[in-house]
């Protein structure tokens, strides 16, 4: 390749021809992208050598490629032969990793804007995009999208870890512990494909960072394919390392979009056999506006098969329904979930930003700060730090996106059911 040639080079010219021959030549180019070079090295001590030596050049003068784009020098050792010890526990790993059995793709129930993501995944092994990096509020049907992939790998014989991040956390902690770092490195890093769910639960978990980063260059390098799921995009991460951020952004990022929560619902009983008059869901959606979904597996599981109205429903889940008036909403928990929702950190909602992907997010909070918590414009101005004008403002232009925007509307109905009438011209003046 010419631009590692050039590097030996130049570097001969800085180093020495004996230097570049000991240590750099040696290297074996596995192969290389529009932004990355991988190679190998031959041993323990050449790998240390680079760390030390070639390392600190390019992160003084980084390689570039012809049209000044930056580029990334990986290292890898050879794949040692795996034990009998260490197969094993890549193997009991993917068998008790748990998938739902209604995790399949022709469960899932995309919306319009999802469509494309199933023929994606059906067809990772291939795809030009690695990683494949998912977003989107809770409930868009993200860990289904996991399971199903993991699956649908698995069924063709092949070696997949499939794990929520905080579990992949634990098990990093645990292995540093008991000093099985090792195995657990092999396992990692000679799997056929890495799927983790909330990758967001990596912020803070900086020892867990470095090792998921070599695990990442390892897998990449080979062209295994590497899925990850977050509330967050990639560039929303927060506490997480740059060099990460960067490695999600080589592929692709897509954005999840939830469904109507009825077609949801009915999608279930289809799939239960349930039998539910017409009035039910509905019911369903107003009474638990987040957990609806929740409430309709309590019903298949307590109904016996019975046909179900709102009446015979509430009795079977009174429990349920006492738990979510239990939870009602307050201030933070509608920052939380619009947060959440937009896939921006909660304290930007508190920002004096004018960017479109914070103004937004902000108006809908004051919208819900009105709507649903009943609140006095003047009360909702001082929490936000904005003026009366300002906050009626809000309200009026969520109101013109609920009648544009069908996605923005039907969260709102699904999350925090129907909304009063308090943001009606004459009501919106009363402080």
């Amino acid at each position: 390749m010419e631009i590692w040639d050039s590097l030996l080079s130049q570097l001969s010219q800085e180093w020495g021809q004996n230097t570049v021959k000991r240590w750099l030549a040696p290297l074996k180019l596995l192969r290389f992208d529009a932004a990355n070079i991988y190679l190998e090295a031959e041993d323990a001590f050449q790998m240390h050598w680079i760390k030390e030596h070639l390392q600190k050049r390019l992160r003084e003068t980084p390689l570039r490629n012809a049209n000044g784009r930056k580029m990334e020098l990986h290292f890898s050792l050879p794949t040692p032969a795996k034990s009998p010890e260490e197969s094993a526990l890549l193997s009991k790993q993917s068998e008790h990793q748990s998938i739902h059995q209604e995790s399949t793709f022709a469960h899932f129930l995309p919306s319009s804007a999802n469509a494309h993501l199933l023929d994606l995944l059906q067809n990772i092994e291939t795809a030009s995009f690695n990683p494949i990096y998912l977003y989107g509020p809770a409930s868009s049907g993200k860990t289904h999208l996991l399971e199903a992939t993991a699956a649908l790998l698995r069924s063709k014989g092949k070696r997949v870890y499939y794990q929520r991040t905080e579990e992949f956390t634990e098990r990093v902690i645990q292995a540093m512990r008991t000093g099985q770092m090792r195995a657990l490195r092999t396992t990692l890093r000679s799997c056929d494909a890495l799927i983790l769910d909330d990758i967001d639960a990596l912020a803070r978990k900086f020892a867990t960072q470095e090792e998921f980063f070599h695990t990442f260059n390892t897998l990449h390098m080979h062209r295994h394919p590497l899925l990850f799921a977050s509330r967050l995009s990639p560039s929303k991460l927060e506490e997480v390392e740059a060099r990460l951020i960067s490695r999600f952004e080589w592929g692709i990022t897509l954005e999840v979009h939830p469904v109507a929560p009825a077609a949801l619902l009915e999608q279930k009983a289809r799939l239960w056999n349930l039998s539910l008059h017409s009035d039910l869901i509905p019911w369903l959606i107003q009474t638990f506006p987040t957990s609806s979904v929740v409430a309709l597996t309590a019903l298949a599981l307590r109904g016996k098969g019975t046909s179900l109205d709102p009446s015979s429903a509430a009795s079977l889940v009174q429990d349920l329904i006492e738990k979510e008036q239990g939870n009602a909403w307050n201030e933070e928990k509608i920052m939380r979930a619009v947060a959440e929702r937009f896939g921006i950190p909660l304290k930007d909602l508190l920002h004096k930003s004018k960017a479109r992907e914070i103004v937004l997010p902000r108006q809908v909070a004051i919208y819900l700060f009105r709507e649903k918590l009943k609140q006095p414009l003047q009360q909702i101005g001082r929490y936000f730090g904005k003026d009366h004008s300002t906050v009626l403002s809000s309200i009026a232009k969520v109101k013109e996106q609920l009648a544009a925007s069908e996605d923005l509307s039907s969260w709102l109905n699904a999350t925090f059911g129907r909304l009063g009438s308090a943001t009606s011209a004459g009501d919106m003046l009363t402080p």
